[in-house]
């Protein structure tokens, strides 16, 4: 029988797709047989180690005004010495009953969602020294942490909710659970608040946008919401632990495009209200992209989201009084505060 001789190009390519057989078989070979087919083995495991019992406790006093939204700074700051005494190899307690006199809802949830980046990032622990005050250990009662913490519905006591990212999806139910919560706990009865659960799906869809691609899959949301029956009100927080909008690969197409000098003259807080505003187009250049944190500035300034706050990176941006801000401190992630009342 006559040989066929193959050119070097074939050559080469046969030994390509050899390599990638013996990859695949590699890669497939520890799979295991389940009810539904094969299933995969995960491409990467996450094993932390256990929180030693032997590492020495370092006592960090919380803030006096323990608040994101009225004390920005201070608060980051504090997590900050949180997370350098984690890198030191110590165990930090967060202590709440020396100094502090006050205590917000949105500080109680980014306060869960920090630690608890920070404790899988240094597989250790953060640990808590409760307020003494009645009214202040009330106020971390009725956010509905101790609900959350253990792992049960809220109770008749609780005027808050909790909640954290489940999967990769946009969450429709914990949005609609967060307002139905907040809307028997105000008036009695489940009533519809359109503005905000838009405004908690739009956050959970910009969260992939703005989240490490390093830890993808991991929980990198949170949501919360609280209630004052008296005022009629309901604050509802959500915050982003990711890479923050000005680390998000849009931001970067977007600086990529600039020119230097209007580089050096453009500042942060200018180019989050431009990005707002829609001024800024998304990356792929299509009409109907980038209306997420737009749609959210609109109906903020409509009146339809009270006092709405975004703080992300060092920047403060205060949308229903239309002032944005650099602050001394960087907030690692994005967070979102606002009201509602109907």
């Amino acid at each position: 029988m006559k040989k066929t001789h193959r050119g070097a190009g074939t050559r080469y390519l046969t030994r390509v797709r050899q390599r990638e057989a013996l990859r695949d078989t590699r890669r497939y070979r520890h799979r295991k047989r389940s009810g539904r087919g094969w299933r995969a083995r995960p491409a990467r495991r996450f094993t932390l180690r256990q929180p030693s019992l032997t590492k020495p406790v370092e006592t960090i006093p919380a803030p006096e005004n323990f608040d994101v939204v009225g004390n920005p700074e201070e608060f980051i700051a504090t997590f900050d010495k949180l997370e350098a005494v984690m890198r030191n190899g110590s165990v930090p307690l967060l202590d709440f009953s020396e100094r502090t006199q006050t205590v917000s809802s949105d500080a109680i949830l980014a306060m869960v969602a920090i630690a608890t980046r920070l404790a899988r990032k240094y597989a250790t622990v953060v640990r808590l020294r409760w307020p003494t005050d009645p009214v202040l250990a009330g106020a971390f009662a009725s956010s509905g942490l101790k609900s959350y913490l253990e792992d049960t519905p809220p109770t008749d006591t609780d005027l808050g909710m909790i909640r954290r990212r489940h999967n990769k999806k946009v969450e429709s139910k914990t949005a609609r659970d967060l307002i139905a919560f907040s809307t028997r706990a105000l008036f009695g009865e489940r009533r519809r608040e359109h503005a905000s659960y838009a405004t908690f799906i739009e956050c959970m869809g910009n969260t992939f946008e703005h989240s490490d691609k390093h830890a993808e899959g991991q929980e990198t949301w949170w949501a919360s919401i609280n209630c004052d029956p008296l005022a009629r009100k309901a604050q509802c927080t959500f915050v982003d632990i990711g890479i923050g909008i000005f680390e998000s690969v849009a931001f970067k197409g977007f600086v990529r495009r600039m020119t230097g000098a209007v580089r050096k003259l453009t500042s942060r807080p200018q180019v989050l209200r431009d990005l707002l505003q829609r001024k800024i187009g998304s990356r792929t250049g299509e009409s109907y992209r980038n209306r997420g944190m737009p749609k959210i500035y609109a109906d903020a300034r409509a009146g339809l989201l009270q006092n709405l706050i975004i703080i992300t990176d060092n920047v403060y941006a205060d949308i229903t009084r239309d002032e944005f801000k650099t602050m001394n401190r960087r907030f690692k992630g994005t967070f979102y505060h606002w009201e509602f009342t109907t």
